[in-house]
């Protein structure tokens, strides 16, 4: 069990992810770790009907990969995770996995109304229209509320017209279903932003091929223009020598840079007076040259930093009434004393008149709520 904290690093919120992450520290391995999806056939007509809707598809195909119970558990939390977390509880984003075998190409992503189109959902065995889903299947009474107000809803429907599943509540019972018999798996992303789409498909891909299944792409149709997906081309970003001196603190070499960064898997290369870096396309958190800083201090390590007294006029320190008031703090529990702290403002009643005390000059609220402390 790992607690990860990265809540900006989607592609670390799995097994694959964190051995991934992982391996350039214990291994030879350095730089951006290399993926290639092979051309295929497979076809998503997108239709301009789903535009108010949920606008953006992605897609991938994992062939010749050994489906485990194991390997299941995983790939179902990771879809979870990213669907939950980076896709705001399937808002922007939502991840569909399915038998690869039980479709068939050219697929269409369209917009239908409530009860134009029926199909079995995931984990029935009876017919329902896409009103009815949202109503009776246990994801759609969940997710309902993402189509609320919407005269259509978003499916994917395959050549045969069987669909496959009706984004992002839940797939069909047809195509939908992945076991251990499964050899081939579809995936797909359906969101807000096509960005973000892609960024999350490029962490499932990613996984499933450091499982040793083999990728291939899918040819998106938005009518003005044809998109490939996964597209796994590094994004590139330009990090100055001084600021990297001047807000690490240290004087590294290009060489200890080109190691820092290519063990956090960066491709990295000089230029006049910055560094050029390569970064993998599923990292969506560099945003910023600081980011890449970030990343040099984690590689470098904040222990290995030499602390040093700052060389200025005067340094904060405790004063010594306040250390000695420190000293009881931490004897009187021992004597059975109980230690209160109380932020509550107080009134002129409480603090003069009832503690029998002349009244002096005090601090007061000219319009307070309440009378009472």
């Amino acid at each position: 069990k790992i607690d990860c904290k990265e809540s900006n690093r989607p592609d670390l919120w799995s097994t694959e992810g964190m051995a991934r992450a992982l391996s350039p520290f214990y291994t030879k391995e350095r730089g951006i770790r290399k993926y290639e999806a092979q051309a295929s056939e497979m076809y998503i007509h997108v239709d301009r009907t789903v535009d108010e809707v949920r606008p953006f598809i992605t897609a991938a195909i994992i062939t010749d990969i050994n489906i485990t119970e194991e390997l299941l558990k995983q790939l179902i939390q990771l879809q979870e995770k990213v669907s939950m977390t980076f896709g705001r509880k399937r808002k922007t984003i939502g991840l569909g996995i399915y038998d690869y075998d039980r479709i068939t190409s050219p697929l269409t992503y369209k917009a239908f109304k409530p009860n134009e189109l029926k199909y079995v959902p995931l984990g029935f065995t009876k017919e329902m229209t896409l009103k009815e889903v949202l109503e009776k299947h246990p994801k759609g009474i969940e997710y309902a509320h993402l189509l609320k107000g919407h005269e259509r809803y978003p499916v994917i429907i395959d050549k045969n017209n069987i669909v496959a599943s009706m984004p992002p509540i839940t797939n069909s019972e047809t195509t939908g279903k992945v076991t251990e018999k499964t050899k081939n798996l579809f995936l797909e992303v359906t969101g807000t932003n096509l960005e973000d789409c892609k960024i999350a498909l490029n962490v499932m891909a990613c996984a499933l091929a450091d499982r040793g299944g083999k990728l291939h792409s899918v040819t998106l149709d938005y009518g003005k223009e044809k998109i490939i997906t996964p597209d796994f081309t590094p994004k590139r970003i330009k990090v100055k020598f001084e600021d990297i001196e001047r807000i690490t603190g240290l004087k590294l070499s290009l060489k200890e840079l080109k190691e820092l960064l290519e063990r956090f898997g960066y491709d990295v290369k000089k230029a006049k007076d910055c560094l050029e870096v390569e970064y993998p396309s599923f990292r969506q958190d560099i945003l910023h040259p600081v980011d890449v800083i970030e990343d040099i201090l984690i590689s470098y390590g904040f222990n290995n930093i030499e602390p040093l007294v700052p060389n200025i006029a005067t340094r904060g320190e405790l004063l010594e009434f306040e250390m000695f008031c420190e000293s009881l703090r931490n004897a009187l529990p021992g004597l059975g004393a109980q230690e209160l702290l109380n932020f509550t403002l107080t009134n002129k009643d409480v603090l003069f008149t009832k503690m029998n005390i002349k009244e002096y000059g005090c601090v007061e609220i000219a319009n307070p709520v309440s009378s009472k402390w």
